[in-house]
């Protein structure tokens, strides 16, 4: 039996706030706050990196990233929520499909696993 061969995006998100009241964006290095939805997304590099974010309990509550995957790669997504926090994570496909979701209480990952995303643009 061959072995699948291919690359795998490795993507770490970590939530530096998490307070009740309104954080201030740089949200993966943007100067900004990322968006609350597809639409309003912010890209990322198809390579593997670590990006900070900022969330709220009370407003922020939602970030979106979009990355374009190339072919024949995969992808993985890491969250570290902020002691005391708890923030969940999924993975969409173009559409808005979930690929793949985790809402643990500390770490959440996700990935493409099993799913073909080169070429494609994923959502987390």
């Amino acid at each position: 039996m061959g072995r699948r061969s291919g690359l795998r995006i490795i993507i770490a998100i970590m939530i530096v706030s998490s307070a009740a009241f309104p954080a201030i964006g740089d949200d993966a290095g943007s100067g900004g706050d990322a968006g609350s939805s597809m639409t309003s997304a912010i890209p990322l590099s198809p390579s593997n990196g670590t990006y900070n974010g900022n969330l709220s309990s009370s407003g922020d509550t939602t970030d979106y990233y979009s990355i374009d995957v190339p072919n024949g790669t995969g992808i993985s997504v890491g969250l570290d929520s902020p002691a005391g926090s708890d923030f969940d994570i999924r993975l969409r496909n173009t559409i808005g499909n979930t690929i793949d979701s985790s809402a643990s209480t500390s770490y959440d990952e996700v990935s493409s696993n099993g799913s073909n995303v080169g070429g494609t643009t994923v959502y987390i």
